[in-house]
């Protein structure tokens, strides 16, 4: 079975790719549909959240320590670096679901004081 993406870059597919992209999974044969899970190759996108992440000029918690000391040395010129290395999805979920990902790589922070925390998308 092949699986089509919905591209920009190629506004000639029709617009049934979108559907069949969308519900893939409900079209796979029935001896498919009853397999392990793991024994599937489900299509997923890398850094999933990171069409989201915001320039800070900061590294996270999981960049090596002279990664860190460097954009503290020099917050303008590591944000825009850090920003362009980090970011690897330009769609959003929605968008990410309709083209047929099923597999999300959420990559998160958790940061907070006084016993409050919120979560942060890392790279």
């Amino acid at each position: 079975m092949s699986v089509f993406v919905k591209s920009h870059m190629n506004p000639l597919l029709p617009a049934s790719t979108l559907l069949r992209n969308t519900q893939w999974m409900g079209d796979l044969p029935d001896q498919v549909k009853t397999a392990p899970l793991c024994s599937l190759s489900i299509p997923g996108s890398h850094d999933s959240f990171t069409y989201s992440l915001e320039r800070s000029g900061t590294a996270g918690p999981d960049q090596p320590e002279c990664i860190r000391k460097l954009t503290k040395k020099f917050p303008r010129i590591s944000s825009w670096i850090l920003y362009k290395w980090s970011v690897t999805q330009g769609r959003s979920l929605i968008d990410q679901l309709e083209s047929g990902i099923r597999y999300f790589d959420i990559r998160l922070e958790a940061v907070g004081a006084e016993g409050e925390r919120e979560f942060r998308i890392l790279h």
